[in-house]
């Protein structure tokens, strides 16, 4: 049987003819896939995040540490300046190789909590990317929250880190040229009471690792 021209046409047309897609499935496929890409940068900024939390108080303690044996040699060396014994000894010094590794190591020390701060913003800098993907700031990642709010926790912590820094940054510099014992307290209170990383972050962090269900200790 030979095939008529409308019949060869029609033939023709049904198999050449394109397949259509639904525009909903197409962009829910692309928003799942921004959903999915959202949550694995998450969980690892979410890691990081609590890493560096337990990193600064490992630090903040290690340099409570070392400005208690800087002002402790400072304070003696003080007494002895003050005494009619510093005039006759020509060895006299107010900087002591004993204490110059100590300041050494607090200076290394501020410099990881500055660290810590630059490392945060950059986090948050990620999210804020994130958060323009369709799709992303209407997902529930973890239990609660959603990516506003993980925005809105690393905003503050940035900001509250930063400002800490600059502070140990300060006690790093000033702590060991105190010539009174005053300044030796003044600075030493102002590593041992942060005004700005204190007892209301590590509440933060508790609800932070309750909302991604870590079993870290803030």
């Amino acid at each position: 049987m030979i095939d008529s021209p409308e019949t060869k046409n029609a033939t023709q047309n049904y198999t050449l003819s394109p397949i259509w897609y639904s525009p909903s499935s197409s962009s829910k496929s692309f928003t799942d896939s921004n959903v999915l890409a959202c949550k694995a940068r998450l969980e690892s900024i979410a890691k990081t995040t609590v890493e560096h939390f337990q990193k600064w108080c490992l630090a903040d303690k290690r340099g409570l540490q070392l400005c208690l044996h800087i002002e402790a040699i400072k304070t003696k060396l003080l007494e002895q300046m003050n005494s009619s014994s510093a005039e006759t000894n020509d060895d006299f010094t107010l900087y002591p190789n004993s204490m110059k590794t100590h300041c050494n190591n607090l200076a290394i020390i501020a410099s990881i909590c500055r660290d810590i701060s630059t490392k945060t913003k950059e986090s948050l800098k990620q999210l804020k990317a994130l958060s323009k993907l369709p799709g992303s700031c209407n997902e529930i990642f973890y239990r609660s929250w959603q990516l506003t709010e993980f925005v809105e926790f690393l905003t503050e912590l940035a900001e509250r880190y930063e400002k800490e820094a600059e502070i140990r940054l300060a006690v790093a510099e000033n702590l060991p040229h105190c010539t009174t014992r005053s300044d030796l307290i003044r600075w030493t209170s102002a590593w041992e009471y942060p005004q700005y990383v204190d007892s209301y972050v590590h509440n933060m962090f508790k609800f932070f690792n309750e909302e991604i269900g870590s079993k870290n200790k803030s």
